[in-house]
C-alpha cells in the first residue's frame, strides 16, 4: 500500500531545527512502501521550505520526485484511495453517505 505524505513530515525531515526532525528522518529511512506526494501539498511545502530554508530545500524535494523516491500525484489520483481507506476504517463520508 502506498503512503500519502503529509507536508509537515516533509518539512520536519528537511528542517534540522524542527522538533520532529529526527523522528521524521528516521521514519523516511524505515519507509518501505511507495511514497506519494499530492501536487497541492508540493505547492504548500515549496512555499514553506523556500521561506524557512531556502531554494535548495525545495529543490531537494523536486530531486526526490525526479529520482523516483517520491511519486507526485494529482488530487484526483488520491481521492479514491482516501475514500477506500476511510471505508475500511469505518469512517463515514457525508458527501457519499448523506
Amino acid at each position: 500500500m502506498a503512503i500519502l505524505l503529509d507536508g509537515s513530515a516533509v518539512v520536519a525531515a528537511a528542517d534540522m531545527a524542527d522538533l520532529n526532525h529526527s523522528a521524521a528522518v528516521a521514519w523516511f529511512r524505515r519507509a518501505d512502501e511507495p511514497l506519494l506526494l499530492g501536487a497541492l501539498t508540493l505547492g504548500e511545502i515549496d512555499v514553506v521550505l523556500q521561506r524557512e530554508l531556502g531554494a535548495d530545500a525545495s529543490l531537494s524535494v523536486v530531486e526526490a520526485i525526479l529520482g523516483g523516491a517520491v511519486r507526485l500525484v494529482a488530487p484526483t489520483d488520491v481521492a479514491p484511495r482516501v475514500g477506500g481507506a476511510q471505508a475500511a476504517a469505518g469512517r463515514r463520508d457525508p458527501r457519499r453517505d448523506g
